[in-house]
This record gives C-alpha cells, sequence and structure tokens, in this order.
C-alpha cells in the first residue's frame, strides 16, 4: 500500500470476496505515507490483523479477516476501526 502496489494488494484478497469487501470501508485512495501493523492475533482457524495506514488527510484504521487456503493466507474481510486500536 504504502509503495503504490495495488496489484500486490489485491493477490493479498480473496477473489470471492472482491468487490463486496470494500462496500462502506473507508480505504488509503491515495499516497500513502507509512503504514503500521497495530495488531495481529489468531481467531480460530482464521487471523485478524489491524493496521493504520497515514495518508495527506489523516490517519485510517483498517481490521482484515485472514484465511489459509492452503498455500497462502487470503483477506477476505475489511472494516475500519480505531487508528489508535
Amino acid at each position: 500500500v504504502v509503495n503504490g502496489e495495488l496489484k500486490a494488494v489485491m493477490a493479498d484478497m480473496d477473489p470471492a470476496s472482491l468487490p463486496s469487501v470494500f462496500e462502506g470501508v473507508l480505504v488509503p485512495g491515495g499516497d500513502v505515507s507509512s503504514a503500521q501493523v497495530v495488531g495481529v492475533r489468531p481467531d480460530g482457524e482464521r487471523a485478524i490483523g489491524e493496521a493504520v495506514y497515514q495518508t495527506p488527510a489523516g490517519a485510517i484504521g483498517l481490521r482484515s479477516g485472514w484465511f489459509h487456503d492452503g498455500t497462502a493466507w487470503k483477506a477476505d474481510q475489511l472494516e475500519n476501526c480505531e487508528p489508535a486500536s
């Protein structure tokens, strides 16, 4: 995200959940000056990750839900969270 590599970001997403995973979620739509992973935790057979992205308009907190497809972790859920979480 920081480097603007949208293809790499999309490769981490579950194709079956696109584009609905982004509905109603504020995501960085342009320049990102930094990104910080603030938490990763297991949730049964899934994982939850939280990150904060710094943009010119301010911080955006994102919480993502992940599953393992047998070869790699794929994100299939996305929601906003407080940047300080």
